[in-house]
């Protein structure tokens, strides 16, 4: 499938182009690989997570049970950075399992950007991570990394045992 077909089927704009496109040529050439991008990507959150406290200080309220919270964060995160439409999200316990639809993400440096990869290089298992245990002062780590089945991107977040 050519760029324009993956611009129309995903609607695509030009950053999640570059974005994709550039995580998967990093990795090509050897310079990034998925524990790279885990490394990286709490700091590159940081500066995320203060734009998105300024900008919704009142989206996450206590009234909200965790379920609520946790899906309001996934709707700020989609309205923002418009990565995939509609995660399915389940909250069960002390763990989150997220389910993306695999043809459907538009970071994805494999089928927007046409890496030919082993593996995964996927930033939003620990982008997720890290903005959900910010925004609500707790501590999520990523149990099940990314994984692919039928169709989908699928990774758990369960909350750490301390």
């Amino acid at each position: 499938m050519n760029i324009v077909d993956k611009v129309i089927e995903r609607k695509l704009t030009g950053i999640h182009i570059l974005v994709a496109t550039f995580l998967g040529k990093m990795a090509e050439h050897g310079y990034l690989n998925q524990g790279a991008l885990n490394l990286v990507i709490p700091e590159v959150t940081k500066n995320l997570v203060e734009y998105l406290k300024f900008k919704y200080p009142k989206a996450i309220n206590e009234s909200m049970n965790e379920e609520e919270k946790i899906k309001k964060i996934m709707e700020i995160l989609i309205k923002e950075l418009d990565p995939f439409p509609h995660p399915l999200i389940s909250l069960k316990n002390d763990k989150i399992d997220i389910a993306i639809e695999t043809n459907k993400c538009k970071f994805c440096p494999i089928g927007v950007g046409g890496a030919e990869l082993p593996g995964t290089l996927c930033m939003f298992p620990e982008l997720t991570r890290q903005i959900i245990n910010s925004m609500l002062n707790r501590s999520y780590e990523v149990s099940i990394p990314l994984t692919k089945i039928k169709g989908r991107c699928l990774f758990e977040l369960r909350e750490k045992v301390i």
